[in-house]
C-alpha cells in the first residue's frame, strides 16, 4: 500500500472512488472483522500519526484500542479500499471518531497540554522537510513524496517528541530535565531539530546514491 499522502495514493484513492461512485460490477472486497485495525499490528507510522492526531502518549493503550475500535465500527461493511485509504487521513472521519469517544469514555488526550511545544516549532520543522525535498533531483512529484514521508515517519517521531510522548522522547532521549551527566540528551527543541535535519539530509543522500524511498519506519 503506498504512503499516504503520495501521488500514488492519491491516484489509487481517486480511482477506486470513482470506481465506487460508478457502481462497478465486480464484486469489492468489503471491510470487517477478519481485516479491523489493532493498533499493536499497524505500521510504525500509523502508530506514531494515530498518537499525533488525536494526542495520544504510547502508554495509553486503552485509548489507542478505543481508536481502532471506533474506526472499525465506522468502516464495517464498507469497501476495503476505502477503509484503507480513509482510516486516519480523512480529517472529518478523525473528528467523528474524536467526538464519539469524547462523549463516550472521555478521552483524555495526555499529550494535548503539550500542544503549544509543538505549534511553536512546526513551521521550522515544515521548512526543514521542505529544505531537504528541494535537494532531490527529479520531478516535483518524487520530492513531494520525500516531504510526506518524512513528515510521517521521522518528522511525526519529532512532533511527538516535542509534546512529550514517551516512546518518541526515547528514541530521540530528548529530555530537556536529563541531568548534565546525561551527554546524548537533546535537551531543547533547537538541539532536536538539528538531528531531524541532520536525519533528512543523510535521507537525501542515499536517495542521491540509488536509494529508493521507505514507505515505513520498523
Amino acid at each position: 500500500m503506498p504512503l499516504p499522502g503520495t501521488s500514488e495514493f492519491k491516484e489509487r484513492k481517486n480511482g477506486h472512488w470513482n470506481r465506487e461512485k460508478t457502481e462497478s460490477r465486480r464484486e469489492v472486497e468489503t471491510f470487517g472483522e477478519a481485516n479491523k485495525f489493532e493498533y499493536n499490528n499497524l505500521p510504525k507510522t500509523q502508530q506514531d500519526m494515530l498518537r499525533l492526531y488525536f494526542y495520544l502518549d504510547s502508554s495509553q493503550t486503552a485509548e489507542l484500542d478505543a481508536v481502532c475500535n471506533k474506526y472499525n465500527r465506522m468502516y464495517q461493511g464498507k469497501p476495503m479500499d476505502f477503509a484503507r485509504t480513509h482510516f486516519l487521513e480523512d480529517e472529518k472521519d478523525r473528528e467523528e471518531v474524536l467526538r464519539a469517544l469524547g462523549n463516550s469514555m472521555k478521552l483524555e488526550r495526555k499529550l494535548y497540554p503539550n500542544h503549544v511545544n509543538l505549534e511553536l516549532q512546526e513551521k521550522k520543522i515544515q521548512d526543514i522537510e521542505a529544505d531537504a525535498a528541494a535537494k532531490i533531483d527529479g520531478d516535483k512529484g518524487v520530492q513531494r513524496d520525500f516531504e510526506v514521508n518524512a513528515r510521517r515517519s521521522l518528522g511525526a517521531k519529532v512532533r511527538l517528541a516535542l509534546l512529550g510522548d514517551a516512546e518518541a522522547t526515547a528514541f530521540y532521549n530528548f529530555n530537556p530535565k536529563a541531568p548534565e551527566s546525561d551527554k546524548t540528551a537533546l535537551r531543547t527543541a533547537d538541539d532536536l531539530l538539528k538531528v531531524y535535519e541532520a536525519d533528512l539530509e543523510a535521507k537525501v543522500e542515499e536517495i542521491k546514491s540509488g536509494a529508493k524511498l521507505e514507505s515505513d519506519t520498523k
